[in-house]
């Protein structure tokens, strides 16, 4: 889960924090106190795994997050503190032929990337792999990425798109999209790779593999989800795990 919000007070700032009820909990929850401006946003970051353990087969049960934040200027009261709740997930260890705990989400999550958030050039990548090569997996379409969880398939794909033997210039990696985690990955032969930060590559694209493989009970093939671009200046962080 990723939350933000943006201001144009000077010498106000944003932190927050996260919580899990039911079959939840966070692992993860970095929103120190940051100043915003008209051109700095605060960005808060929150993952949440389930509880459920991997015997006794059979537990199941589910559990939901909720973003929480506030602002504070010196001199000032804070202000209320401002929650987002993320959609209940249902969890369980019930897939036939693996022990692994798997979770399934009520809807189909979107990762939301904006150029001017913390992966600008990841988010540049999917803008042009989806607008100009026209490839699947944009938000408001019915071209929906689909999960791939084949190990062979997914290394597969990996390998058509971005190749050990292909350089990788200095402080870059290579993206690949579709993502290798999906039936529309590189093997398919309709993909983009680009050379990117590498920070941004390896820190950005585990949020969308996450939200693609946090669905293990979901059918082969079954749809996983969208990579949405937004405005510049518009809402990121859709609550989404």
């Amino acid at each position: 889960m990723e939350v933000s919000s943006s201001g144009t007070l000077n010498g106000v700032n944003a932190s927050g924090g996260a919580k899990c009820t039911g079959k939840r909990k966070i692992t993860q929850s970095t929103f120190p106190a940051q100043p915003m401006s008209r051109t700095q946003d605060a960005v808060g970051r929150f993952f949440a795994d389930t509880t459920i353990r991997t015997t006794p087969k059979g537990d199941r049960g589910e559990g939901q997050a909720t973003a929480s934040w506030l602002f504070t200027s010196l001199g000032a009261t804070p202000s209320n503190t401002i929650t987002l709740p993320a959609p209940p997930v249902r969890c369980d260890n019930a897939l036939p032929g693996t022990s692994k705990t798997g979770c399934v989400m009520p809807y189909i999550p979107a990762m939301a990337y904006a150029k001017t958030g913390e992966f600008p050039e990841l988010a540049a990548h999917i803008e042009y792999a989806q607008n100009t090569l026209n490839l699947p997996g944009k938000y408001g379409t019915t071209r929906h990425l689909t999960r791939q969880t084949d190990k062979v398939k997914i290394r597969q794909n990996r390998n058509a798109t971005c190749p050990p033997s292909l350089p990788r210039p200095p402080g870059r990696s290579c993206d690949e999209y579709p993502m290798a985690s999906t039936w529309q990955g590189g093997s398919t032969g309709n993909f983009s790779r680009r050379m990117i930060n590498r920070w941004q590559n390896e820190d950005g694209r585990p949020c969308a593999e996450q939200v693609l493989l946090v669905q293990p009970h979901h059918r082969e093939g079954q749809v996983s989800g969208v990579a949405q671009m937004i405005p510049s200046r518009g809402r990121r962080g859709l609550p989404d795990e």
